[in-house]
């Protein structure tokens, strides 16, 4: 079994000499050596200034569009004095076209109109089976139906009716004439 020295003050501090403190990981200290290349700090700042340039390049491009979109508003405003002469002639040419209209559209409510009296009259005639089929169809084509197929229900009158018994038409004296003098055999 070995012995053991007890401590003394002098021993104690030669231990916190040998035993310095260790700086946190991560920290860099100037005696360990790990410096940025000079290689590596150029290329680094080379791509900062050329992208200090693109923005530099940007901004003066928007700077332009602003001012060429200020200058094209301008002339905009120069213009619409001719615009405002066109736009004026349009909208006296849509009142023009809006007045015919209006006409028109009057003009075709009072054929409409007198198509639907006809055909309430052309109707009277058509058999019972044919006016469910009709119904269907609009006025123009009802009656172009009625137009095309009235013959085949309507009956052509060719012997003349019989008059009424007594009442003869007047004969003249030359027509009695002739009737009386037939031949007889």
């Amino acid at each position: 079994m070995t012995q053991q020295k007890p401590n003394t003050p002098a021993d104690d501090e030669s231990q916190n000499q040998n035993q310095q403190p260790t700086p946190p990981a991560g920290a860099q200290t100037p005696d360990s050596g790990l410096m940025i290349p000079k290689t590596r700090f150029d290329e680094v700042n080379q791509k900062a200034k050329a992208l200090a340039a693109k923005v530099a390049e940007f901004e003066k491009a928007e700077a332009d569009r602003l001012a060429a979109e200020a200058a094209a508003e301008k002339e905009r405003l120069k213009e619409q004095g001719k615009f405002q002469e066109i736009a004026t002639k349009a909208e006296a040419d849509r009142d023009a076209i809006k007045a015919q209209f209006d006409e028109l559209s009057a003009k075709a409510a009072a054929m409409e109109e007198a198509l639907k009296t006809l055909l309430e009259s052309e109707m009277k005639d058509v058999p019972d089976y044919v006016v469910p089929l009709l119904e269907n169809l609009d006025v123009a084509a009802r009656l172009k139906y009625l137009a095309e197929n009235k013959s085949k229900w309507t009956r052509v009158k060719t012997v003349p009716p019989t008059p009424a018994a007594g009442t003869q038409p007047a004969i003249d004296d030359e027509e009695r004439r002739k009737r009386a003098w037939r031949p007889r055999f």
